[in-house]
């Protein structure tokens, strides 16, 4: 009997998973966080961008008008897409479109991920489309532009999947003077550089946050090589005998967070990890919804690794 019940119970909580889990792709969800950066000027308090990675159009079950109006709700200053448009050759075409929709409403940079190498994508082409809009296509490259005389720098470094990336490209071409510094790579793998890159905050994806998540557990695929934490969430590079990464808000202090995920640059440079908006096989998602990411830099901000009503988010070697 109690064999029959446990069975039952179990194909009860298999399908309530499979639907679940079918169901929440679609589930967009915005991650806000407030980075402050000291000496920030006046006219890039408050600067906002919006971070999309993933899209993996062919994959990408968040309705395009559901993305849109996530990001317009966020009124970002400027967008940046963080590679992996589309989930095979023959989505290279509605994922160009979407990249170019995006491009010609925001002030637009983009990145390659792997997936733009492995098709390939002719970036060469992509690169041109994006400059006659509002975007540019950044391959280990540096744009900057000005706010009332302060200056906006993202450095945006190809992938490091494909073997593509040249942080010592892209340094020959910064300015570390740029008032607000701001780093872009398709993936974590990149990790070691952030310190290198000169940047307050770099962010990534290609993780897609594990994708199908066990309540309080790290992520059992993650694609990466590297520390397992770092499928999603926030992180402070740190230096002692070597580097390593502060976890300042995991995978579930981010899900949990009741307002904004505030952070100071002063303990180290920040790395933020997104799960991404489309899915890879299994195209599915349990308790790793897709996201966008709202980034507000301040002045000053709450306590380091707390959400606006103050909990502490703790943090890991």
């Amino acid at each position: 009997m109690w064999l029959i019940v446990a069975a039952v119970a179990v194909v009860v909580l298999l399908g309530w998973a499979y639907v679940t889990a079918k169901n929440e792709r679609t589930r967009l969800v915005t991650t806000r966080l407030i980075i402050a950066v000291p000496d920030l000027p006046d006219a890039l308090d408050g600067f906002t961008l919006a971070f999309v990675s993933d899209l993996h159009t062919g994959m990408l079950y968040v309705p395009n008008e559901t993305l849109m109006q996530a990001i317009e709700d966020v009124e970002p200053d400027l967008l940046a897409l963080g590679g992996d448009y589309a989930a095979g050759k023959l989505r290279l075409q509605p994922a160009t479109a979407l990249v170019e929709v995006l491009a010609a409403r925001w002030q637009t940079v983009a990145i390659a991920g792997n997936t733009e190498h492995y098709f390939p994508w002719g970036l060469d082409g992509l690169a041109e489309r994006l400059a006659t809009l509002n975007g540019r296509l950044l391959r280990n490259e540096v744009w900057q532009t000005t706010r009332n005389g302060a200056t906006v720098q993202v450095m945006g470094l190809d992938s490091p999947v494909a073997r593509a990336m040249d942080v010592d490209a892209a340094l020959a071409q910064a300015n570390q003077a740029a008032d607000l510094r701001i780093g872009l790579v398709h993936s974590p793998q990149a990790w070691q550089e952030t310190g290198r890159m000169g940047a307050h905050l770099v962010l990534c994806g290609h993780t897609h946050g594990g994708q199908v998540r066990f309540p309080g557990l790290e992520a059992l695929v993650t694609h990466m090589t590297y520390p397992r934490k770092l499928a999603s969430g926030l992180f402070a590079l740190q230096r002692s005998t070597k580097l390593w990464m502060k976890r300042l808000a995991s995978h579930w202090d981010v899900l949990d967070a009741s307002g904004p995920i505030a952070a100071d640059t002063r303990s180290g440079p920040l790395l933020y990890v997104s799960r991404g908006v489309g899915v890879s096989r299994p195209k599915m998602r349990l308790l790793c919804p897709p996201e966008l990411v709202a980034v507000e830099f301040v002045r000053t901000a709450d306590s380091q690794g707390t959400d606006r009503d103050g909990r502490d988010k703790g943090a890991d070697p």
